[in-house]
């Protein structure tokens, strides 16, 4: 997978091909890589290319949470720096392991 783009699917990641996730995409996938692969294999691929890992997780599933506002600051912090934006499942969100 190159720098510039693309997605690392962990185990038990959903399938990006089911019908629901290509209708929903709109074919975006057939635009980027797909690699499987592990924890292992994602935390090589991040020290190589010195990729930031950024990850958003719900504090409660009862109670509406405000907006917080990306900061001028830390959006130029992250200008030059690889990221790599790891998501959690719709239903659960981050992973025990992914926290």
């Amino acid at each position: 997978m190159s720098p510039e783009g693309g997605v690392f699917r962990l185990p038990g990641c959903c399938d990006p091909f089911n019908e629901k996730a290509l209708r929903a995409s709109r074919g975006a996938y057939f635009q980027l890589p797909i690699v499987p692969g592990n924890w292992a294999h994602l935390q090589t691929l991040t020290k190589t290319f010195h990729m930031k890992i950024l990850a958003g997780h719900p504090q409660s599933r009862d109670q509406l949470k405000p907006v917080s506002l990306l900061s001028q600051e830390l959006a130029y912090s992250f200008a030059e720096t690889p990221l790599c934006s790891v998501l959690g499942s719709e239903g659960n969100g981050l992973s025990e392991k992914t926290r």
